[in-house]
């Protein structure tokens, strides 16, 4: 089913593409920004909220909706 192909050169560029974005984040740790804490401060009501007003949203415009929101239509098999 699998065969050995050499060396994976996607898993050494994830991994320093995660080392170079921890390393990015250690030297901005001292910044603030207003907009980040606002959104912290407020990221449960936002977990909370985000379905109901998608709900809302797909009630209001079932056919747009549907279209942009497919993940919440009911599961359908595909032939």
């Amino acid at each position: 089913m699998f065969e050995y192909g050499g060396l994976d050169l996607v898993l050494s560029k994830k991994l320093l593409l995660c080392l170079a974005f921890f390393g990015l984040l250690e030297r901005c740790r001292d910044h603030r920004s207003k907009v980040l804490t606002l959104i912290s401060a407020t990221s449960l009501a936002i977990f909370f909220l985000h379905m109901i007003f998608l709900m809302v949203l797909k009630k209001l415009d079932l056919a747009t909706a549907q279209k942009s929101l497919g993940w919440m239509s009911p599961c359908r098999r595909q032939s």
